[in-house]
This record gives structure tokens, C-alpha cells and sequence, in this order.
């Protein structure tokens, strides 16, 4: 439970520290005093959206802390550790600082923590009914939160499953869809894979060969030329007649260099360089003839070679700035086409997915129902006495199921048939409930759902509006009795209401020449006396006010 509250510079509230207690409290003040703004200090310090225009008027920066109590909740405690927070000696320090530059800086025990740590924190400790949550009853949604927040642990647990499951469904089914829709657009793309995969495959490319074309273009087209020049090497290395040639002569020197070498050793630097003349000679004699057996060779004309060359020309400008790119995307198209002509078996894969989890779901939905039917009649019935006590003696509260297509949240419809008047048929409750009916089914739902969630502190936030009289008392007696089992604060403006409560806290707004400040202050005795006789008759307390709210009290 919450035991402190210190409030720094916001809004009205310069500063305020509030010490709570177990058990009701109330919280009542003058019309515009700001009776809320400890409850939004509270949501602020519980990880809720920072306002920063909520700083006060010449401060910088706003605070709000928190001191929370979890000695005597160790489910709580149990809870937190889930997630990762772990009280010191059970009691759990929360701070949030908000500054006019847009910053905040949350901290837990004294150490900072993002936002979202306050607010599982907030989730698990303290659960906060605003003043017009009861319109929230008549939402499609909310009958089937309520029932699933009374069943507790198993119900979240299948419907997360659910939820997890649907969506999967959705996802299959989004996926069959696209592969469906996109037949047409398939078949076209498949073509011009085939295409582009036959154009490269039919052209029988190899790495390098327009290199290799080129080369043998050049040749062709130079043939004549090419011929006759390898003719007069031949000659000029030959000679006119094999006796006079280059080649004769080189053999004759190296024979006559040798002879000399046996002669004189200072000849063997020229018997090596004739002879490695003479092997240079010999090696160019094979060149010639090797190149002269090539050129007679070539087997393709000069115009099939002009049209391989333009050919593989073509393919480099379409797929590829090499041979070796052309080739890549040939293969990748032969990838993506084996991928589309999968396509049918793919879709029929789908389908059998989708038949599976369709068939799971629609299993889980099952046990999510069965768990819902169960439970609904003990729901109705702690309800229903509830609003027995909230002097709705009469009323009857009936929560049915209805079934529908399974969703994210099941396959049932939650709907609440309300009557408040003996002999009258129960009906939708959005159709026939007041406003003050609403805010006391409301009252008597939180009262079995607080209970079940164990959450420890519990808040009201005029709940009350549009009560009066023995509707505005039963609603106080109930909130004395939430307080048995959790510590509960209400905002209210009812005196019948307030009488009920074991303690109470006073909000007031003072002005001076300058500023307007609001204070918060514990109060009992004859303060306590005043503020309820205020309640009763407005500003002006007389003596009858006086002791209507001594009696009330009293009673209270």
C-alpha cells in the first residue's frame, strides 16, 4: 500500500507530504480546490504520460514520490520480482522527475529506471477508477476484461495464447493471399525469367571469351596482311635458300666461337652469346610457325566472328558488365524462377498451415469459452450482491456468452443483461442503466475484480457522481468494505460517502496577492465535523449542518 506521498511544484501544489494509512480514506475539498491533482501525482510517480505543462508556475522542474508499503502483500512482492524489482526490507521507493526542457527521470529505490518500470510497477500495485470509468461498462470490450480479470492467472494465460495464435492465423492467411492476388504478375515474371535464362544459357558463354573474340577478330579481319608478314619473316629468318639464312649463319658462328673456345677461354663470354642468339632465333622459328598454324586454322569466317562478338555484347549490356556477371544472373534467374514455379506447392503448403492453426485456435477459443462459462454465473453472483448492498436490492445482473468468430481475444461475446426494478425483464445494460446505476455496477464489479487481481491499493475518483442519499451511503459503506482486504483512497463530494471513511484528507486552495497554492492536510476531529457539514449544506456551515454531520459521523 502506499504510506507517503511528497509532491514538489506541481501544478497548485508547491509542496506536500502525505502520510497514508490501511484501510478507507478520504479525499474531499472545495469545487476547484485541485482534489484531483493527487491522484494525477500519483499516476505521474506510477510511470503515467508527463505533462510538463503541470510543472508549477516559476519552478523548473516538478517531483513526485512515492513510498509504497508491500510488507503485507508478499504476492506483490512475488509479482515484481517477475520482472525484475526487488523491494528493500519490502518497501519500494518510487520517484519521478519531470523539468520545463522536456526531460523525466524516473528512479527506483534510488536508481534511475525508464518509464516503463514505474508503470508495471503502477500495474501491480495500485489500480486508480476514474470518475467516468463506469461509461467504460457499456464498451463492447469491457464485460469480457472484466470476467477474464475475475478468472485471473488461467485466463490471461489462454488468452494470450489466443491472441499469439490469431495472429499467426492472420499471418498465414495474409501470405496465401498475396500469392493468390499475385498469380497473374507471377506468370508474367516467370515468362521473362525463361527468357533471359534461355538467351544466356543458348549463347553458351565461357568467362573471357569476348577477350578471346576480339583477338580472333582482329586476326580475320587482318588475314591477308597477317600472312604476308609472317611470309617475310620466314624468308628473313631463312634466308632465300636455307645456306644463306639467318639461322645458317648463327649455326656456323656458334661452331666457329666453339673452336675458338678450345683455343683460347677468353672466348667463352662470345660462344655464350652467339648461343644465346641461336636460341632465341630457334625459339622465334617455333613462334612463327606456331602462330602461321593458327592463323590457317581459325576455324570461324569474319562474319561469324563479328556476330559472336556483337552477340556477347549484347548479353553484357542487358545482365552484366563481365561474362562472369552475365553468367551470375542466369543463375539467379534460374533461382527465382525454381522459387515461382514452387509457388503452387508453397500455396498448398499454406493451406495446410492455415488448416492447422485455424483448428488450434479454434481448440484454444474452446478452453478460453469453457473457462468463461464457468466461471460467469459466480461473476453475476458476487456482482449481484454487491449491488444488494449498494442499496440496489432489487437489481439483477446477469453475464452471458455469445458466440462469435474467433478472434485475438477468443470466440465469445460478453454481454451484461441488468435489471434494477423487481419484475422488470433484464436488458442490455447500456440501454437500461442510469448514470448512478452505472457507477454502482461499476463500484460492485471493481469490488470482485479488485479482490480477485490482489492488488493492494485501490482508488476512486468521484465515482460517486450523480448519488445521493442512501445510493451515496451504501456507496460509502462499500468502499469501507473494499478497504478490508486493500488499502482504498476516493476522491468524493458527497458527504455520505466521506462519513464512511476512517480517515480523511482536506484539499484547499489559498490566494494571496501573488499566487495561488493548494494544500493537503490530514483531518479529524472538529476540522473533520466542518468539512463534512460543508459537504451537507455548501459554504455557509450552520449549527443543523453541524450536527447533521456529528450523527453522520457517528453512524459512519
Amino acid at each position: 500500500m502506499i504510506i507517503e506521498i511528497v509532491i514538489e511544484n506541481f501544478a497548485l501544489i508547491q509542496r506536500a507530504c502525505v502520510n497514508l494509512q490501511s484501510g478507507f480514506t478520504a479525499i474531499s475539498g472545495e469545487t476547484g480546490s485541485g482534489k484531483s491533482l493527487l491522484l494525477q501525482a500519483i499516476q505521474l510517480a506510477l510511470g503515467g504520460r508527463a505533462d510538463y505543462s503541470m510543472i508549477r508556475d516559476g519552478a523548473d522542474a516538478g517531483l513526485v514520490s512515492v513510498t509504497l508499503d508491500l510488507s503485507r502483500d508478499p504476492a506483490t512482492v512475488s509479482r515484481l520480482a517477475e520482472i525484475g524489482v526487488l523491494p528493500e526490507e519490502s518497501m519500494l521507493f518510487l520517484q519521478r522527475q519531470i523539468t520545463r526542457e522536456g526531460k523525466s527521470v524516473c528512479r527506483v529505490n534510488g536508481k534511475q529506471v525508464p518509464a516503463m518500470v514505474l508503470r508495471h510497477i503502477g500495474e501491480l500495485t495500485v489500480q486508480i477508477h476514474s470518475q467516468h470509468e463506469h461509461q467504460t461498462l457499456i464498451a463492447p470490450d469491457r464485460p469480457m476484461e472484466m470476467l477474464d480479470l475475475f478468472i485471473g492467472e488461467e485466463a490471461r494465460r489462454l488468452r494470450t495464447l489466443v491472441g499469439g495464435q490469431y495472429d499467426q492465423l492472420l499471418g498465414l492467411r495474409r501470405e496465401s493471399e498475396r500469392l493468390q492476388e499475385s498469380a497473374r504478375e507471377r506468370e508474367r515474371q516467370m515468362d521473362l525469367l525463361r527468357y533471359q535464362i534461355e538467351e544466356i544459357r543458348g549463347a553458351d558463354l565461357t568467362v573471357g571469351e569476348l577477350e578471346r573474340v576480339t583477338g580472333d577478330l582482329s586476326r580475320a579481319r587482318h588475314f591477308a596482311r597477317l600472312e604476308e608478314g609472317v611470309a617475310a619473316l620466314e624468308v628473313n629468318l631463312h634466308g632465300a635458300d636455307e645456306d644463306t639464312g639467318p639461322l645458317t649463319s648463327l649455326h656456323q658462328a656458334v661452331r666457329v666461337a666453339r673452336g675458338l673456345e678450345q683455343l683460347d677461354a677468353g672466348v667463352v663470354d662470345i660462344v655464350g652469346s652467339l648461343e644465346l642468339a641461336l636460341a632465341g632465333a630457334l625459339d622465334a622459328q617455333q613462334a612463327i610457325a606456331d602462330y602461321r598454324a593458327e592463323l590457317e586454322q581459325n576455324p570461324l569466317s569474319l562474319a561469324e566472328l563479328e556476330d559472336r562478338a556483337e552477340s556477347i555484347r549484347k548479353l553484357l549490356r542487358k545482365y552484366g558488365e563481365s561474362e562472369t556477371l552475365v553468367i551470375a544472373f542466369a543463375d539467379s534467374a534460374q533461382l527465382e524462377l525454381d522459387q515461382l514455379e514452387n509457388s503452387e506447392q508453397t500455396l498448398a503448403g499454406l493451406d495446410d498451415q492455415i488448416a492447422r492453426a485455424d483448428l488450434c485456435l479454434h481448440g484454444l477459443c474452446r478452453s478460453l469459452t469453457e473457462l468463461r462459462m464457468a466461471a460467469a454465473p459466480e461473476f453475476s453472483r458476487l456482482v449481484g450482491e454487491h449491488l444488494h448492498h449498494l442499496a440496489m436490492v432489487n437489481a439483477t445482473f446477469d453475464v452471458h456468452l455469445e458466440p462469435k468468430v474467433p478472434g485475438a481475444s477468443g470466440a465469445d461475446c460478453v454481454a451484461i443483461a441488468f435489471s434494477a426494478n423487481k419484475g422488470a425483464a433484464a436488458r442490455d445494460l447500456g440501454r437500461v442503466a442510469s448514470g448512478g446505476e452505472l457507477a454502482r455496477v461499476s463500484l460492485a464489479c471493481q469490488a470482485v475484480i479488485g479482490r480477485s487481481e490482489g492488488i493492494p491499493t485501490q482508488i476512486f475518483d468521484e465515482i460517486d457522481t450523480g448519488l445521493s442519499g442512501r445510493a451515496a451511503s451504501a456507496t460509502g459503506k462499500k468502499l469501507l468494505e473494499l478497504s478490508c482486504s486493500g488499502q482504498v483512497l476516493a476522491v468524493s463530494h458527497l458527504a455520505q460517502v466521506v462519513c464512511h471513511a476512517q480517515h480523511h484528507l482536506r484539499i484547499e486552495k489559498n490566494s494571496d496577492t501573488t499566487q495561488t497554492a493548494a494544500t493537503v492536510a490530514a483531518i479529524s476531529g472538529e476540522d473533520r465535523v466542518t468539512e463534512v457539514a460543508r459537504l451537507l449544506s455548501g459554504e455557509e456551515v450552520g449549527e443543523v449542518a453541524r450536527r447533521n454531520a456529528e450523527a453522520m459521523l457517528d453512524v459512519g
